[in-house]
């Protein structure tokens, strides 16, 4: 167990799955080299499928945050203390939201304090349809290529008058594309 690293998963900006597998992974590594990734063992504790837990170890090398190493072993990337945490790419998402019967596609770093304060200044009900997270320079072509595939459908700004399928498939093929 490195303090360190659990410490370091811990002030990840990540989903709460995602935070949670990068913990119990911090748990159980060492802090000195690689050690034997227990697929089964790890998505029992923490309560996902094997081949959830898999996408997330996937995404989490994709992000930066691990490694993986022949013979199924991991690394996790914790910075020395002395190594500044600006290396890394500002994380965000892309967002679909329901406002009434619109929809509306944006990027935020904190996904529900955007909602918040959507809602607070809206008297329909707001509500999050899905999520994508990715770097913010990611979301800002995503959102842009989204908007243009949608763009016959604007009602005002990042508004949209589609059914959720439309705006999903919309984000869907932009991040797709994006590769």
């Amino acid at each position: 167990m490195s303090v360190q690293a659990i410490t370091w998963a811990y002030q990840q900006d990540l989903p709460c799955a995602h935070k949670f597998v990068l913990v119990t992974l911090a748990d159980n590594w060492g802090g000195l080299g690689e050690v034997p990734l227990k697929t089964n063992h790890f998505s029992q504790i923490c309560g996902v499928t094997v081949q959830g837990f898999e996408n997330i170890v996937s995404d989490l090398v994709g992000r930066g945050y691990m490694n993986i190493q022949p013979g199924h072993r991991y690394s996790l990337n914790v910075p020395s203390p002395e190594i500044e945490q600006k290396a890394r790419p500002a994380l965000g998402a892309v967002y679909l939201l329901k406002i009434g019967y619109l929809h509306k596609i944006g990027i935020s770093q904190n996904v529900m304090d955007r909602l918040k304060n959507i809602q607070s200044t809206n008297a329909c009900d707001v509500s999050l349809v899905q999520c994508w997270n990715m770097d913010m320079d990611i979301a800002r072509k995503v959102e842009r290529a989204a908007h243009n595939r949608l763009r016959a459908h604007r009602v005002r700004g990042a508004l949209f008058d589609v059914g959720k399928m439309t705006a999903v498939a919309a984000v869907d093929t932009s991040i797709e594309e994006r590769g």
